[in-house]
């Protein structure tokens, strides 16, 4: 909402007189961040207004007038950036309001948009990804957003048949809110420059960030010592590190190693996090309130250059621990599993030598793994269960996973991105309701891999061998149904430990979801096919955990080749057990029957 002074001097003026202007887009601005949900709303609302109303109104732009039908854009880069697209597109098919926009230092976004040709190229590319494959060169954030409100405009109009209407429509009633900072109460003067009004005008504004409004900050000339060239210099030179750590950032593989915190996985400026780490505001629930701070410190060009090398420092240190093997999994795994986090790492992490901060987080996890609840260790394998320990259980097999990566010689490295994005649950292997089967020979053969193991467990027999009576004297498809077959049923599973965790394994939820209650080789059947495509049966892709493979192919139990096509036994549960306990010997506590066999 604009005050009072403002609208005294706002014009409406028809977008048409846009035509043949040039905008400039100074460097304290972010960079453009519309997507198909701005495009198509802007698109609906031009098409379903009724002329007779009156003129379509866009948000204000603030300019403020250089020289020759030039313009800087204080506010409103955003609209006249996607109004340009889609006048880019009628361009093709009619005569459109063209105009020019200058990025003073995303020099590549302004070449990308003044190249006719590439517009015909986002418009052949099938995908973003087959785009910048063919054209590696375009691979930023601004031509990617670029990209994706084109494609979006293409697709709306893809089945409008009078897009001539569509422009018309545009030209005769689609107005701007025009507003020149120049006229009026804010005439500049060397305390209300146009980056000042762009911090005054957007510090209350829902769709700028801590980072985007700090950005401006850091390119201020405090002092007011430093000469044009040497302001266009820091402009440029911050635009490229800022960019180098925001696009590092955007990258998943990179970013859910460090975060897992919903509040900024979705964010378009991941650098905000690191603001919040050095601000330490990352719980706080007031919106500015990482540059609150930074606009108490950033005073003068020293406090500026010594602000911004802290940021630079987290960023390397941050990126020296990805391309470390252990630092990555071990930090990764505190980080997926809310044991610590990065603002806590970071800060411990000072002043320790390579080895002793190796050591540090280990005992991190060591400290979970010896919690104890009413004098027992809760992660103990004969105890720890789906029922009670859920998260113990999810921790302890993350952990089997990651460590599988750690002792694997190659470069491999345990996707936690696939992690964060595919929500991992915990899988009964054996289901928690076992009366799926489909004849009575597999369920014979389930009876069989059970009673072999359990030869002394008296109730046990008993309940095999009614079991096994009424099979002799009803039909199998009748029986399964019944009340106290399932009830029997359940006293099997209940001596099979079906809730422990050697029942147990990771998998993504659309993956879990179709294995359903079904029968362990059914399930087999389901993981290794979607395992092999890389999809599901809907089409989703899909990461199925090596050792939740190496579970269902009964790695563990080294088995033969006959016995591998038999249902998930006892013994398997067994061997699985006893894999756990020596894979993550070093973080669990003593499993005294386990240890003798190990």
């Amino acid at each position: 909402m604009l005050d009072n002074n403002k609208q005294e001097q706002q014009t409406f003026i028809p977008v048409i007189q846009l035509l043949n202007k040039i905008f400039v887009v100074q460097d304290y601005q972010r960079g453009y961040k519309w997507g198909q949900d701005e495009i198509t709303q802007l698109l609906n609302d031009i098409n379903s207004h009724d002329n007779k109303k009156g003129p379509y109104c866009l948000q204000p732009i603030i300019i403020k007038p250089i020289e020759n039908n030039t313009y800087e854009v204080i506010d409103g880069q955003q609209r006249l950036t996607s109004l340009y697209l889609l006048m880019q597109y009628f361009s093709e098919i009619n005569e459109s309001i063209t105009y020019t926009i200058q990025y003073k230092t995303r020099s590549q976004s302004e070449l990308f948009l003044n190249n006719k040709n590439n517009f015909n190229l986002m418009a052949t590319a099938a995908t973003w990804q087959q785009f910048i494959d063919e054209y590696p060169e375009n691979n930023n954030v601004d031509i990617f957003h670029f990209f994706e409100v084109y494609k979006t405009i293409i697709y709306w109009f893809a089945n409008y048949e009078n897009k001539d209407v569509f422009l018309q429509k545009i030209k005769d009633s689609l107005y701007i809110i025009w507003y020149d900072v120049s006229e009026g109460t804010l005439t500049q003067s060397s305390t209300n420059t146009a980056e000042n009004i762009f911090i005054n005008f957007n510090a209350n504004k829902v769709d700028l960030s801590n980072s985007e409004l700090i950005k401006a900050l850091f390119i201020l000339d405090h002092n007011g010592m430093l000469t044009k060239e040497q302001k266009k210099h820091n402009a440029i030179e911050l635009a490229l590190e800022w960019d180098g750590i925001e696009n590092r950032l955007q990258d998943d593989t990179f970013w859910y190693f460090i975060c897992n915190d919903e509040k900024y996985n979705y964010s378009s400026a991941r650098i905000d996090f690191l603001f919040d780490i050095i601000a330490e505001t990352i719980k706080s629930k007031e919106k500015l309130a990482a540059y609150k701070w930074y606009e108490q410190r950033i005073i003068n060009e020293e406090a500026k250059q010594i602000e911004w090398k802290k940021i630079k420092t987290i960023y390397y240190k941050l990126n020296e621990w990805y391309g470390d093997k252990f630092c990555y999994h071990y930090i990764g795994y505190l980080i997926a599993t809310s044991l610590s986090t990065i603002s806590t790492i970071l800060t411990e992490s000072n002043h320790k030598k390579k080895d002793d901060f190796k050591q540090l987080l280990q005992n991190k996890i060591k400290v979970e793994f010896a919690k104890l609840k009413d004098i027992e260790n809760v992660y103990d394998l004969e105890t720890l269960g789906y029922t009670e320990n859920r998260k113990e259980c999810n921790n302890v097999l993350l952990l089997l996973n990651v460590h599988h990566y750690l002792k694997d010689s190659s470069s491999n490295k345990f996707p936690f991105n696939l992690y964060h994005e595919n929500n991992w649950s915990l899988e009964h292997i054996n289901p928690q309701k076992p009366q799926d089967f489909s004849s009575v020979n597999e369920f014979e053969t389930w009876l069989i891999s059970i009673e072999s193991f359990y030869p002394t467990n008296i109730q046990l027999q008993e309940n095999i061998s009614k079991i096994r009576v009424e099979l002799k004297t009803h039909v199998f498809e009748k029986i399964i149904k019944e009340a106290l077959f399932k009830e029997i049923l359940q006293n099997i599973s209940a001596v099979l430990d079906i809730d422990k965790i050697t029942n147990l394994a990771l998998l993504d939820r659309n993956t879990n979801s179709a294995l359903s209650n079904n029968n362990y080789l059914k399930k087999r059947e389901i993981l290794l096919r979607f395992d092999k495509k890389g999809y599901d049966d809907t089409n989703k892709p899909v990461f199925i955990p090596l050792c939740t493979r190496d579970l269902f192919t009964k790695t563990y139990s080294f088995l033969t080749n006959k016995s591998i096509g038999t249902y998930f036994t006892a013994k398997d549960m067994e061997d699985y057990k006893v894999s756990i306990a020596q894979s993550l010997k070093d973080y669990l506590p003593i499993q005294t029957n386990i240890s003798e066999s190990i």
